[in-house]
């Protein structure tokens, strides 16, 4: 390798459960022309379930690894509970398997019973060995379920970063809605693993490997303390979008010489990388380009998850229950059966 070359960067997606493998298919035939681009890093997409019945016919064999438990059926069935025991004995495995890169990726949705606990508890394991991780989760308050489930996700997240590893977790959050439909999420996040791909590139001018993880582990260079966070991706950080944002932790920016990075309001750190070239034109990015790590959203996220909730327990309290078809003068077999 010539002296003045950088190795090219690594990004891994661990896409879980059923939700986690639809959008990490489309990912992966998204990226399929920008790895053959120095401008990204190279990405791998691997998968992990406890069902094969996401697994699609042109996923390699190699990049699937299935958490089962022999002489049971397969899947969660929404049962976050269902699957906990071999998915934790299996985490190990599974980064055996699939080694940490440079960013390990770890994508679910938040309502199933077996994507959110595989991811949490790769995200757990990811950063006990101090690997660059970020989380990406799509939300859903559609059912009492998905809202129960999502909001454990979230809160797991949270109990990871504050209290088993002390590191952050950076997430990614979206959630399904009728404007953010199905299509739109899986758009939204081909483009963020991209962007992601290109900030790990090691071909951005002044923005090295310490400064990435410095980034991400913000409490190394900042007041703040480790807590889940949100990872936001934007161009124009107006003064709606900062208030959104909340309390603005640690930016990572990546611009051309002649734009100017500098951020509208001061925060505790911001690293800038300079981009070679032109910018790649599927992104349809604009410099400056920055990825915000702050801490406004998800606690409204959690909120609002939480008055869906209270809602619909005061819809259950106050149900009519219609009246039992038979009543105390039918009798019935001792198989059930009325005759």
């Amino acid at each position: 390798m010539d002296i003045h070359e950088r190795a090219r960067g690594e990004v891994r997606l661990f896409c879980c459960g059923g939700g986690g493998m639809n959008i990490g298919h489309k990912v992966a035939s998204y990226a399929s022309d920008n790895n053959k681009s120095d401008k990204f890093a190279k990405l791998d997409v691997v998968y992990m379930d406890t069902s094969k019945a996401n697994l699609r016919s042109d996923i390699n064999p190699e990049k699937f690894y299935l958490v089962n438990r022999p002489g049971t059926i397969e899947g969660s069935g929404q049962e976050r509970a269902e699957n906990f025991d071999p998915i934790s004995a299996r985490v190990g495995n599974i980064l055996q398997k699939f080694k940490p890169v440079d960013l390990n990726i770890v994508l679910s949705t938040g309502g199933g019973g077996s994507g959110a606990v595989i991811a949490a508890s790769i995200v757990s394991e990811l950063l006990a060995h101090d690997a660059s991780t970020l989380a990406i989760c799509v939300g859903d308050d559609s059912t009492r379920k998905f809202a129960q489930n999502t909001l454990k996700t979230l809160k797991s997240y949270e109990r990871i970063a504050t209290e088993t590893r002390h590191s952050p977790v950076n997430l990614v959050y979206l959630q399904n809605s009728r404007d953010m439909t199905r299509a739109a999420i899986d758009s939204r996040i081909q483009h963020v693993v991209a962007a992601l791909c290109m900030l790990y590139s090691a071909r951005n001018r002044e923005l090295d490997a310490k400064d990435l993880e410095n980034w991400l582990r913000y409490q190394k260079v900042t007041s703040y303390r480790p807590a889940l966070a949100s990872l936001t991706l934007i161009s124009d950080l107006g003064r709606a979008c900062l208030d959104d944002l909340g309390n603005l932790i640690s930016v990572a920016t990546l611009t051309q010489a002649d734009h100017d990075p500098t951020l509208p309001v001061r925060n505790d750190v911001q690293y800038i990388g300079y981009l070679e070239g032109t910018l790649p034109e599927k992104l349809n990015l604009k410099a400056p380009y920055h990825y915000v790590i702050s801490d406004g959203i998800l606690p409204r996220v959690a909120a609002d998850l939480n008055a869906v909730l209270q809602e619909m327990q005061e819809q259950s309290d106050t149900r009519i229950l219609p009246n039992a078809i038979s009543s105390t003068t039918d009798v019935s077999t001792s198989n059930g059966v009325v005759l």
